[in-house]
């Protein structure tokens, strides 16, 4: 065991070991620490750290089998998360479509964690892929590039609190729930409400910081995100770490990975007259009426977007619904000079401390790193490779028509026609004596 032989290096470390046994931070975080231990600067998060605090499905499938990974090159990776809901917006089915393309000139080996219940390839894999305890097993020989694509029904139970995206929805027509099958009719009151729901702890330190010396990295940070492109540590004028005067107690903050969520409502044509909308956008063509809401979620502004429809409804059968979400930048408001200009014009004037600064720069920086564990949902092999996933919500189809049971025939009938083929069959064997008989 290793002595902590000073304070200052026992808080961090300690406070590590507090991530892992909350089951959010990786030893691949730890790493990041000793940069941290001179405490005059305090490196920046990135996407691997991001990616570090996500649970880790694949230590609970497989906690005696980790991921084994060999790759001739880089991979990209592009997803399609379908989720069928409910009348209320429960989870019911969901479904992911993954390409993946290995570069490079070699062997290569991977598994995907999942959990799949099952898998199967598409016609334009060129492998097929396997399935072990949940997880998808791909390996084959890459001659310079392969493409591996499948497509994954996942366990709904598991993916409804791992989705980054709750849906809620609450709708009665004349006072009774909506029907998935059947037409109503009367005053409809029909209420949406889409609530990120990917945030997680994060520690933040709040150490005493010159306000002059961070400035430039917001203005830094600020400017890139303006541009709608990702601040990364070490490029762009954003250095790696920022410095600081001394350390801080660290607070718990709860940080999400911000989300761009689109949705539509379509009702069919002539169901939906005198509507009243708050929240959302109305419009009509060829007699159906479309209502669209949605925004970002977190990254600067509020976890939820709520929408609320009330109307007269004539033999309307179940709405479609369309929701459509990717991670997404925060909003550069959330990182603006609070007077205009520039952070180094606020800070020489003395309106920000550079303790504020420092902690609006590493919630703002989380908040990014945190985008690469919804940007690969399933995960890519190459953790540094391109990823993207877009998400796709939808009402699931109403069940089938019950069909009856097939007929039963009861004793006496079955045993009556088991006497009338026995006399079929003794009149033809007659028949055929008499004949041979001729």
């Amino acid at each position: 065991m290793v002595a902590l032989t000073s304070k200052p290096l026992a808080r961090p470390v300690i406070a590590a070991v507090g991530a892992i046994a909350l089951g959010g931070l990786s030893i691949s975080a730890v790493a990041a620490l000793p940069s941290q231990l001179d405490r005059s600067s305090i490196p920046l998060p990135t996407q691997q750290q991001g990616q570090a605090i996500a649970p880790n499905i694949d230590s609970i499938l497989n906690p005696n089998h980790p991921i084994e990974t060999r790759l001739p090159g880089p991979v990209s990776d592009r997803e399609q998360v379908g989720v069928r809901l409910t009348n209320k917006g429960s989870v019911q089915a969901l479904t992911v479509v993954q390409r993946l393309v290995v570069h490079g000139l070699g062997d290569f080996s991977f598994k995907i964690p999942g959990p799949a219940q099952d898998v199967t390839a598409l016609p334009s894999s060129e492998n097929p892929p396997g399935l072990r305890r949940g997880s998808v097993l791909w390996a084959g020989f890459s001659d310079g590039k392969k493409l591996l694509a499948a497509r994954m029904p996942l366990f709904p139970e598991r993916e409804a609190s791992r989705l980054p995206i709750n849906v809620v929805v609450d709708g009665t027509i004349a006072g009774h729930p909506m029907d998935a099958t059947a037409a109503q009719s009367g005053s409809l009151d029909l209420t949406i409400t889409l609530t990120n729901q990917s945030a997680q702890p994060v520690s933040i330190e709040n150490p005493q910081a010159d306000a002059g010396a961070v400035a430039p990295i917001l203005d830094a940070v600020h400017a890139t995100l303006k541009r709608n492109e990702v601040p990364r540590p070490g490029e762009g004028g954003v250095p790696k770490a920022v410095p600081i005067k001394s350390a801080g107690p660290a607070s718990e903050e709860q940080i999400e990975a911000p989300f761009s969520a689109k949705g539509k409502l379509t009702f069919p044509s002539g169901t939906l007259s005198a509507s009243d909308v708050t929240g959302g956008r109305v419009s009509t063509r060829a007699g159906r009426t479309t209502v669209s809401f949605g925004g970002l979620l977190g990254g600067g502004r509020p976890m939820s977007v709520t929408v609320h429809i009330k109307g007269e409804a004539t033999d309307l059968t179940r709405p479609v619904l369309a929701i459509e979400g990717s991670p997404a930048l925060p909003t550069p408001d959330s990182i603006a000079p609070p007077s205009g200009g520039t952070w180094a014009q606020a800070a020489a004037s003395g309106a920000v401390s550079g303790k504020a600064m420092i902690v609006n720069l590493l919630e703002t920086m989380w908040r990014v790193s945190r985008l690469r564990q919804f940007d690969a949902y399933l995960g890519n092999p190459d953790a540094t490779g391109p990823a993207t996933t877009t998400y796709s919500f939808g009402f699931a189809p109403p069940p089938a028509a019950a069909t009856g049971p097939a007929p039963q025939l009861k004793r006496g009938s079955l045993a009556l026609t088991i006497t009338g083929l026995l006399a079929l069959l003794l009149l033809l064997f007659d028949a055929l004596y008499l004949w041979a008989l001729s």
